[in-house]
């Protein structure tokens, strides 16, 4: 997943329904990730009746709709559909990823020759967090890594 063994070129995509609110962190959450990465950030906007789309219309992303509201699996099957890249990485549009997420990710893929990652989240919710969410795992893969 590398150009010239330099870094990682990987398209994120990010179904929206509604999220005016949030959809702007969470697109430069993805796009000021540490490191050298090439990241293609795919917006799919899933029948929104709100201005979130207006709220991007000024980064760097790929915006595609759907046909109205068909779901967030459905408008991340188009987004994947319209990705440029081999590695796809999922966000919410209501997420934020930690600035070094994706040094983490390739540190991951790289020591253990890895295909595919699932891992954990915490979701914050006024003054209380909560850990979510797993991954599966190599014998030798430790959680400590993510």
């Amino acid at each position: 997943f590398y150009t010239n063994g330099e870094y990682m070129e990987l398209s994120v995509i990010i179904p929206c329904y509604n999220r005016e609110d949030t959809i702007r962190g969470a697109v430069l959450s993805v796009l000021n990730q540490l490191g050298e990465h090439s990241v293609e950030v795919i917006v799919v906007d899933d029948g929104s009746t709100d201005s979130s789309i207006e709220k991007i219309s000024d980064l760097n992303v790929k915006i595609f709709k759907t046909q109205g509201r068909t779901g967030a699996c459905n408008a991340r099957n188009l987004g994947v559909q319209n990705a440029r890249h081999d590695i796809i990485a999922f966000n919410d549009s209501d997420d934020y990823w930690v600035i070094n997420k994706l040094e983490q990710v390739e540190k991951v893929f790289t020591q253990y020759n890895i295909d595919y990652l699932f891992h954990s989240f915490i979701r914050v919710k006024g003054n209380q967090s909560n850990l979510g969410g797993g991954y599966l795992q190599q014998s030798s893969l430790k959680k400590e890594f993510l």
